[in-house]
């Protein structure tokens, strides 16, 4: 009798990010990407594959021996890497899709000896690199065992002179080529995740008028959304690599140069890049430009209806951290992930019926190595009641549609002529009650009449300022501006 075998990589960023070395987090990545890719090409009679992608993946086979042979060979080159794998078997592939919970851990063969020296994680032979960690190891110009690193390079048509940075230290000749590039030790990580692609599923689910019909879909659309994320991660890296050789004007070195960007995760709807500072607003843009038009064209073109819940197209959303490059990238992910989930939720209120949400980004800028929340962060720091007035006080209104953030972002070169004492005693002051903002602004009006207007908030005048009350809560962006300005001015002279 016929099944269907599903598998889910368990812990798929805590695999990636566990090894806290950005060679190994690239490796690790590069890895899945490859375990996913190599799925489909392992040939046994009586299968036949659904999807494969993000770490997840499904086939039909022709008997319950079928299906645990193929579970076999998955679960040996799931664990050649490391990987702790799920499986689900079933008749039915709704219900087996939603219940892998069958698991199959990873664990050393050998577990004499002391904790590797890199990672801590397996044990080995003192003062050793144990296998399975060497494996995830990044190295840019080697093969590896069958071309993984170069593969997952050239996925985003780099010319041949062009690398990605993996490394971003002091310590090593690429560390400080990755540095370069960076224009420092800050980068802006950037999480990025479809929105609505949850619905898609829902709808067709319903109205499917049998499995095969389902099946056929989920073939087609688990392919299309690949390619959607795909070329958006390439037309944003493309864009950044444009104005950054444009700025910078790079010269060759052994005629090659690092580039300032280096996607880690391109998967599914599943994007995660590491990018110098003054770009990552570029590639943001970029991509969902892309996603969105990518999208538009291969519901066009498809035999089957893909985007179904959406109009026939998607949408990009983004989460950004401004950070240290020596903040564990593993934390800095977390805390990215709650920007890109405030930014999907924020999607859903500006969301049409059966429109697709806008693409929305949210953002933080953090110079410290000690994270919280973002919630925590912005009830510290710029919420607040105002006991003058009564009200509800928000310094932010973050998150913006990206319409909206280019348009602070374009607002934030007003500011860029008043002197930066000034622009950093703005937070501090507007923090206070409705009486000292007010003698704030009134101090400001001589010498800095534009920035005194935006902060003006007399009812009658509200007009003319950016201060603006929602359902009784008083917002500005101003402070957004200002942040978004600070953190190029940050960079500024290092690139």
């Amino acid at each position: 009798m016929s099944c269907f075998l599903c598998y889910d990589i368990r812990g798929i960023q805590n695999f990636i990010f566990k090894i806290p070395k950005l060679k190994y987090v690239i490796g690790g990545s590069a890895l899945i990407d490859n375990f996913d890719k190599t799925i489909p090409g392992i040939h046994i009679e009586g299968v036949e594959h659904i999807y494969s992608a993000g770490g997840k993946g499904a086939f039909n086979c022709k008997t319950d021996d079928i299906a645990e042979m193929l579970k076999g060979e998955i679960i040996k080159k799931a664990h050649s890497i490391g990987l702790d794998i799920r499986f689900g078997i079933g008749s039915k592939f709704v219900e087996t899709a939603n219940k892998v919970n069958e698991l199959y851990p990873y664990i050393p063969s050998n577990l004499n000896g002391e904790p590797c020296c890199i990672s801590g994680l397996y044990p080995v032979e003192s003062g050793k690199e144990h296998a399975i960690v060497k494996k995830r190891c990044y190295k840019r110009g080697c093969a590896s065992d069958d071309g993984i690193w170069r593969r997952f390079d050239e996925l985003f048509c780099l010319k041949q002179n062009q690398n990605f940075f993996y490394d971003v230290s002091s310590d090593t000749e690429e560390g400080r080529k990755g540095e370069k590039a960076l224009g420092g030790k800050r980068w802006a990580i950037i999480c990025m995740d479809g929105n609505d692609i949850g619905a898609q599923f829902r709808k067709k689910i319903k109205e499917s008028k049998n499995e095969n019909d389902l099946i056929n879909w989920i073939k087609e659309m688990s392919v299309a959304l690949g390619k959607c994320t795909l070329e958006a991660t390439k037309a944003g890296t493309k864009k950044v690599i444009e104005k950054w050789e444009g700025n910078v004007k790079p010269k060759f070195d052994n005629d090659n140069i690092v580039l300032p960007i280096r996607p880690i995760v391109v998967g599914g709807d599943d994007i995660i890049v590491l990018c110098n500072v003054l770009y990552a607003s570029d590639f943001i843009k970029e991509a969902c430009k892309k996603f969105r038009d990518e999208s538009k064209m291969l519901h066009k073109n498809a035999k089957i209806p893909l985007w179904i819940a959406t109009n026939g197209e998607l949408s990009l959303s983004a989460g950004v951290l401004y950070c240290p490059v020596n903040l564990p990238l593993h934390s800095a992910i977390i805390y990215t992930e709650k920007l890109l989930a405030n930014a999907k939720k924020a999607g859903r209120i500006f969301k049409e019926e059966n429109n697709t949400p806008p693409e929305m980004i949210d953002w933080e800028q953090i110079t410290e190595t000690v994270l919280d929340t973002p919630e925590a962060r912005r009830k510290r720091e710029l919420y607040f009641y105002d006991e003058d007035l009564k009200k509800y006080i928000e310094l932010t209104i973050r998150p913006y549609t990206i319409d909206n953030y280019i348009k602070i972002e374009n607002h934030s070169n007003v500011y860029s002529k008043i002197p930066a004492t000034i622009r950093y005693s703005v937070l501090p002051a507007m923090q206070k009650g409705h009486n000292d903002r007010l003698a704030y602004v009134a101090q400001l009006r001589k010498n800095h009449p534009e920035l005194a207007k935006d902060l003006w908030e007399y009812d009658e005048k509200e007009k003319d300022s950016r201060w603006k009350t929602v359902n009784g809560v008083k917002r500005t962006d101003v402070i957004d501006a200002l942040l978004i300005l600070e953190e190029k001015e940050r960079m500024k002279g290092v690139n």
